[in-house]
């Protein structure tokens, strides 16, 4: 087992580096691999596990000097980690406008310019550039680290809350939630005459509930496990009524029942209730019985584990490389017309390359803690 983690920190950096693969392989759409990835068995994704999971970390990593006097440390740590998250936002936008540039003046094909909505930035750079800077243009692919970039700026007034009354963390984040969907609050895109796609004043609510499953964990367990009775049943039979739902093809209209869309429907930038239901569903599952330990085991255990839960250790790092080798992946796909043996060369390579990375920043994170020195320096 990595020193350091017990198995339930394993667990969770495996099923986070389970969802940044599958986010991988969806964000190369049209490969035959991409009918496997579990959206396609339920009405959440990757991102809702990965978000949950994102705020149930952060509570893990900054929760307990918010007890003490070191608020305002972790509060600036907080924030250090939404810079590193912009910048590597930043720098991935630019690696892929210079490889789809690249691409376009090799082969000649105008189109790679306007892949994934990179236009804006080859047909008026000055205007896109800003939109760009300001977070406001988001192109298609890389919107999930600007909603990360807001939720960790807002995470230590959240975990202040959180410490001191869970209950109003709760109830704010909720009722940010519905206003949003209720009067469709978003922030704006620019240039565009859009909004986010990741709306982060609806998905700060499942961020919050990540935050209060480990702030509450005692608390909740207790209520876990008195209502395994008929909460086991409820989640197994709503899983399993999404499943059927996917499989034949409905999806809830607006105009079918007398209910806003959000409570019925299944809307991604406004978090949905029933996308909303359907990852808590999962989690509350998955944590019953043994089936998370066994998890835990898997990831500390066995070298397939070991390298699912060294991806998710390393999140920022593999998700950030692997929004460029998608859109490598897409072109390349373009190119191969979507057949089973490219495919799985484009994305196996992806792959290792995430994999590699992962390792790197491992060895490298474990190398400078064994350099750095038993006792302080002094200045000078």
């Amino acid at each position: 087992m990595t020193a350091g983690l017990d198995r339930r920190d394993q667990a969770i950096d495996l099923v986070r580096g389970a969802a940044l693969l599958t986010i991988f392989v969806n964000h190369v759409p049209g490969t035959v691999f991409e009918g496997f990835t579990h959206r396609n068995f339920g009405l959440s994704d990757a991102t809702e596990i990965f978000v949950l999971l994102a705020g149930y970390a952060a509570a893990m990593a900054y929760g307990r000097g918010f007890q003490g006097d070191r608020g305002l440390a972790l509060s600036l740590k907080s924030w250090s980690r939404a810079a590193q998250i912009y910048v590597a936002h930043l720098v991935c936008l630019l690696i892929a406008f210079a490889a789809v540039g690249f691409l376009s003046l090799r082969t000649g094909d105008p189109r790679f310019l306007s892949w994934v909505d990179l236009a804006p930035i080859f047909d008026d750079p000055t205007v896109a550039l800003l939109g760009v800077m300001t977070l406001g243009h988001q192109p298609g692919y890389f919107n999930i680290l600007p909603m990360y970039v807001v939720l960790m700026l807002a995470l230590p007034g959240m975990l202040a809350l959180g410490r001191r009354a869970p209950g109003w963390l709760l109830g704010l984040s909720l009722g940010l939630w519905l206003a949003a969907n209720l009067w469709f609050l978003n922030l704006p895109n620019y240039p565009n005459d859009t909004s986010w796609f990741f709306n982060p004043l609806a998905w700060q609510l499942l961020f919050a509930l990540g935050l209060l499953l480990r702030l509450e964990r005692r608390r909740i367990a207790v209520w876990a496990r008195a209502c395994e009775g008929w909460a086991i049943p409820l989640a197994a039979g709503y899983l399993f009524l999404c499943l059927g739902m996917k499989l034949v093809g409905f999806a809830v209209e607006p105009d079918m029942l007398p209910l806003p869309f959000f409570i019925v429907g299944d809307d991604k930038t406004y978090l949905s209730l029933p996308r909303m239901l359907h990852v808590l569903a999962l989690a509350y599952l998955a944590t019953r019985g043994q089936f998370w330990q066994r998890i835990g085991t898997f990831a500390a255990n066995h070298a397939p584990g070991r390298g699912m839960a060294l991806l998710g250790r390393h999140g920022l790092s593999t998700f950030a490389v692997g929004s460029v080798l998608s859109i490598l992946g897409q072109i390349a796909h373009f190119y191969t017309d979507g057949r089973i043996l490219p495919d799985a060369i484009i994305l196996g390579t992806g792959i290792v390359i995430m994999l590699g990375l992962a390792a790197m920043v491992e060895w490298q994170k474990r190398t400078l803690r064994r350099a750095a020195p038993a006792y302080p320096v002094s200045p000078g």
